[in-house]
């Protein structure tokens, strides 16, 4: 049975909170299936649910189990997996956050109701793709399939840029390198929406992106370390993703994930910088 602990705290209910710690181990009843986890990885996304609920000023009014155990009435398997993934968040690098759990199509809007009810949908919920065009280009590349593709008219550096305008929240961009000719070079970026355009905008201070031959750019800088990039090839398809929140752009690709912090500010577009005649990028 459930009970719910009056309002009305006892003095040594008030001591025991005061005396909470981050490395408390707690055991919690998550619709019938308890399990332990630490204060500490409970509480570590700023105002989320979790992090207010086991803060230690709210515990003693939270449903309890007929053991003394905090119950909460979620779908355990959904819990077991935001759990899960932060436990592995407490210890990962900031620009190497684990893998958003995979959850059955068919359950993935309840599991994202879950996210957002706990307030951690900036970490947990995957971003819709955004539906983009090229719209903008400079340089020698032409726009085609009414704006899904770009594609390279002669040698030389030149820059193609989507139409949508990120300043909040997640986006995602799918692409394909249609067309990369032998020893060709591609760069594909995102870039702060304001930028001018120029045929090397990989060297734009507002540059974040991943070109071949294992080039990695961070405001417009290359970066010596790739973190195991080694470059796009013809015929791969990528996903890359902002995050204004959490200031990370990461690319995903044949089951690999590469991260990049952001150090300057947005709105964001993505965009492509080509080096060869025939190089085509297409959106998704």
């Amino acid at each position: 049975s459930i009970r719910r602990p009056s309002s009305n705290l006892p003095t040594h209910a008030m001591e025991e909170r005061k005396l909470t710690t981050p490395d408390d181990v707690l055991t919690i009843n998550i619709g019938g299936k308890k399990t332990t986890v630490k204060r500490s990885t409970l509480t570590q996304v700023p105002e989320s649910l979790l992090a207010h609920m086991f803060s230690g000023r709210w515990e003693q009014r939270l449903d309890r189990d007929e053991d003394g155990h905090v119950f909460l009435d979620f779908n355990p398997v959904f819990m077991f997996k935001i759990l899960n993934y932060l436990r592995a968040l407490r210890i990962s690098p900031v620009d190497h956050p684990p893998s958003i759990p995979v959850i059955d199509q068919e359950q993935q809007n309840d599991f994202d109701g879950l996210v957002r009810y706990l307030g951690l949908e900036n970490q947990l919920c995957v971003p819709t793709s955004t539906t983009d065009k090229f719209s903008l280009t400079y340089s020698g590349i032409t726009i085609e399939r009414e704006g899904a593709s770009v594609r390279q008219l002669s040698l030389g550096l030149a820059w193609a840029s989507a139409k949508k305008v990120v300043s909040m929240g997640k986006a995602v961009w799918k692409f394909r390198i249609d067309s990369l000719p032998r020893d060709g070079w591609i760069m594909a970026a995102v870039i702060n929406a304001h930028a001018a355009p120029s045929s090397e905008s990989f060297s734009c201070e507002s540059c974040y992106g991943w070109g071949c031959r294992s080039m990695v750019f961070v405001q417009g800088e290359y970066q010596k370390f790739s973190a195991g990039w080694v470059g796009f090839q013809e015929g791969q398809e990528c996903e890359m993703e902002v995050d204004c929140e959490g200031k990370r752009v990461t690319l995903r690709t044949f089951g690999q994930h590469y991260h990049i912090p952001l150090r300057s500010s947005g709105p964001w577009r993505f965009h492509v910088n080509l080096q060869d005649a025939g190089s085509v990028v297409t959106l998704l």
